[in-house]
């Protein structure tokens, strides 16, 4: 049988408190079924949403396919990014993430939003667009070392963690604070 009896009603996903966050995916293309769909998660007990953009790795032909103001604006329409919920990005260009940070700014403070930026540690641009989301500031992390996609073509873990690896040492050298750094991988059986 179960360990603990079923949870009833909104947050039922939450437990005591910890390390970890229940994150919801969200990858509609329109803003408004994006919007719907976050807002229910939201209220059922997500603890945050994983923001994929069109055009990102983690897309996988979906993903929200306008990061401009008023798209943005509806597709965040209701949500408040200064309570506590956790923002992970999953963008294909820094663009969507300093549009991204334009819609924060626009609410809140955004040293108190819980927001990891996923920008790719290979790009050229790394540097220059931690320094500019800092400089507006953001706490990060800013570069997501992310090995999920060697998981996604048949990759062993050892070869997942190794790619993931080695694009977290591209981004300490561009960002040289480990902080700024995330690293994403599979989790399966």
């Amino acid at each position: 049988g179960p360990l603990h009896g079923r949870a009833v009603g909104p947050r039922a996903l939450r437990g005591e408190p910890g390390p970890w966050k229940a994150l919801s995916r969200l990858d509609h293309p329109g803003a408004d079924d994006f919007n719907a769909q976050a807002r229910e998660d939201v209220d059922n007990g997500a603890e945050g949403l994983t923001v994929v953009f069109a055009g990102s790795r983690a897309a996988y032909g979906f993903g929200l396919a306008r990061a401009d103001a008023a798209a943005l604006g509806r597709a965040f329409e209701g949500l408040a990014f200064d309570r506590g919920l956790r923002f992970s990005l999953e963008v294909a260009e820094g663009a969507q993430a300093q549009a991204f940070a334009d819609l924060v700014e626009r609410s809140a403070e955004p040293s108190v939003v819980d927001l990891a930026f996923g920008l790719d540690p290979l790009a050229a641009d790394l540097a220059a667009s931690a320094r500019s989301l800092s400089q507006r500031g953001f706490k990060g992390p800013f570069a997501a070392a992310d090995g999920r996609a060697v998981h996604d073509a048949g990759g062993t873990p050892a070869q997942e963690l190794a790619f993931a690896l080695s694009a977290g040492l591209a981004a300490l050298r561009a960002l040289e604070n480990p902080a700024q750094i995330e690293f994403r991988l599979a989790a399966d059986a």
